[in-house]
Formats: structure tokens, sequence, C-alpha cells
């Protein structure tokens, strides 16, 4: 596990070692693991993914975001909050053949242009500002002084069901800023973690 438990370190190593890895994971902004996240993200948006409304199927209004929270990862993180408490008897995921035949995706929105592209050859699976709907939103990463650029340093981490791939796989084609991509093809920390994560 990447992230503290709900109980104390017992002794000053332990909490020596807790706090190391957080400080080593890009997701130190959840107190929940990436796999426990990533569970209750699919969970939630399997039996919701309609191939033929790729706009709304995927953006619950009671799980509506913000647009006044204080940072963003209160925004990522009021979702996910909403979300486990009706998800919270799912397994956690351990392998990426887990994902349910879907992907993960990363969106980096201090890099986007909101030119709109994306939005019209997704379908609306994006949004103008090219983020993808909040029901599948994971954790909010953040790569620190390791990013190559300041405007690629936090990026949200999603998971698109196999039915709206290729309305997302559309978008991030015509994305010209480059501010939307698929995991293993970004060149983020967050790749290597989750690889490590879920181990084949």
């Amino acid at each position: 596990m990447l992230f503290a438990g709900c109980s104390p370190p017992t002794n000053r190593t332990d909490r020596s070692d807790t706090f190391s890895r957080v400080l080593k994971s890009v997701f130190s902004f959840d107190h929940v693991s990436f796999e426990r996240r990533l569970a209750e993200t699919i969970a939630w948006c399997a039996p919701k993914a309609n191939g033929s409304d790729p706009k709304q199927c995927l953006r619950s209004m009671s799980m509506l975001p913000s647009v006044l929270a204080r940072d963003r990862s209160m925004t990522v993180g009021t979702v996910a909050e909403y979300r486990a408490n009706y998800a919270r008897d799912v397994p956690r995921i351990a392998r990426a053949l887990d994902l349910a035949g879907g992907r993960l995706l990363v969106h980096f929105p201090d890099a986007d242009l909101s030119d709109g592209a994306a939005e019209v050859e997704s379908s609306g699976f994006f949004d103008l500002h090219n983020v993808p709907p909040w029901d599948t939103w994971i954790a909010l990463a953040d790569d620190g002084l390791a990013a190559a650029d300041s405007s690629l340093r936090q990026y949200l981490v999603a998971w698109v069901p196999p039915a709206l791939i290729e309305c997302a796989r559309r978008g991030v084609a015509v994305n010209p800023e480059r501010c939307i991509a698929w995991l293993e093809d970004a060149n983020v920390a967050a790749r290597a973690e989750i690889n490590r994560l879920l181990h084949n």
C-alpha cells in the first residue's frame, strides 16, 4: 500500500516508512489507494457507459463537481468520496487485466487551450476544456519537479469504459496541445507507479 491506513503508526520506524511512501507517490492528495479508487470508478461507470450517449451517460448530476472548490484535489476528492459511498464493497484492482476492457487516460488541465476540437470529435465525451466526464475521474496526480514542463505537473487520471474508447480515441487524436493522452503514451510518473501497482 502506498497510502497510510486508518490506524496510526505504532512506532517511529513505521511512521517514517509511511511518510516516505506517501511522499514518493504521485497520488498523495488522496488518503485512499489508487487501486481502491480505480475499483470504485469501474464499478460505478461500467453499468452506466453508453456509446450512443458519450456526452451525458457519465456526467451524473448527483456527482457534479463544484466550480468553486478550493483546489483541484478537493474537486476530484469530492467526486471520489461520493462515488465510494456506492462502491465500498468492490475488491480493489490488483492487475492490469482487471481494467474490465477499459483504458486509463490522463488530462493536463494547465496545458488546455480550450480549442473545442476534441469535444466535437469525441461526440461530447470531452468537454470544451478537454476534460473527460467526472464519473470517470480516479485521482489527481502531481509529478512535482520531475515534470518536464510546469503545465504537465498536475494531471487527472481517468478510466474510459470499453463502450467509449473509440469516442475518446477520436478526441485524443485531434487534440493539438496534447493535454489529453492515453496513460501508456504519456511521459508521467504515474505510468510507472500504476504499472507497479497493477502487476499482471
